[in-house]
């Protein structure tokens, strides 16, 4: 049975070092950016995510692109 994959949308999201908690652990928070154009490649996700880090006061820890994806039988 042959199937499609259908992306609906993608998103950004940044992962900050915000500091280390009363344990030592990395407290991590995030920022999404929804609504990424499906013609974007990764590499650009990637230089606007360092981009947009620039200008944070945290350290960039992670990028990732999410996508939301229904498969349907063809």
């Amino acid at each position: 049975m042959p199937v499609e994959a259908n992306i609906f949308s993608s998103r950004l999201q940044i992962r900050y070092n915000v500091g280390v908690d009363e344990k030592g652990n990395n407290i991590i928070r995030s920022k999404t950016y929804s609504n990424l154009k499906a013609d974007v490649t990764d590499e650009a996700i990637y230089e606007v995510a360092t981009a947009i880090s620039d200008l944070q006061t945290n350290t960039l820890e992670e990028v990732h692109k999410i996508q939301d994806v229904m498969i349907i039988q063809v």
